[in-house]
């Protein structure tokens, strides 16, 4: 059976990124797909890099973080939230990121996921243990006024997922970007949800 994991990050549990959520998890289970969820706000996820990652891992380890997520891959020193992340990851065949665009990038708690998850020696350095897995971007943006702006964020979230994730050797699809979700009217969100189900349906079929 394929395997997809959907990290949300967005704090309310109301909002359009939660509507998508569902959308994906009822579409994916149609196409029979398994999924695991992480809904980062929710669960309370702990995006901070740092020394709590590996509280075990000896004092002798040098002060380098990478060095030392290595060393917590090798002997199974990480901390149980990253543990029980990295699990699901790497179960999974395709990678969804539900998310809004905040200040053009992802939000920090997103962003703190990717840091302490894909961690070296897990997800690049000395394995690659996420290589040929598909990852697919799907944001709520703030809201496109023309299509020279459709077409600067196109692009935009499409760079912020290669600018990180082929590092691990992953594959980047073309993101669904849904454009002022909250300015719109239900007839309007209506169609945004149609478009986005359309699109991932395409992605699932391929």
């Amino acid at each position: 059976m394929k395997n997809a994991l959907l990290v949300t990050a967005h704090p309310y549990t109301e909002s359009f990124n939660f509507t998508l959520r569902t959308q994906a998890i009822e579409l994916l289970n149609k196409f029979d797909w398994q999924v695991n969820t992480s809904d980062l706000y929710q669960q309370g996820f702990n995006p901070i890099l740092g020394p709590a990652d590996f509280p075990n891992i000896s004092a002798s380890v040098p002060l380098s973080l990478p060095k030392q997520q290595e060393i917590a891959h090798q002997q199974a020193l990480f901390s149980n939230d990253i543990s029980s992340e990295q699990s699901k990851l790497l179960d999974a065949n395709l990678l969804i990121l539900q998310f809004p665009l905040w200040w053009g990038s992802y939000p920090a708690i997103l962003k703190g996921w990717i840091e302490r998850v894909i961690s070296r020696g897990y997800g690049y350095g000395s394995n690659n243990l996420l290589s040929g897995k598909r990852v697919l971007l799907s944001v709520t943006t703030g809201g496109a006024n023309d299509d020279d702006e459709i077409e600067y964020y196109q692009k935009k979230i499409q760079e912020l997922g290669v600018d990180v994730f082929p590092y691990a050797k992953m594959e980047v699809l073309k993101p669904i970007i849904n454009h002022g979700p909250s300015h719109s009217n239900e007839k309007q969100r209506k169609n945004l949800l149609s478009s986005s189900k359309n699109q991932l349906i395409s992605l699932l079929s391929a």
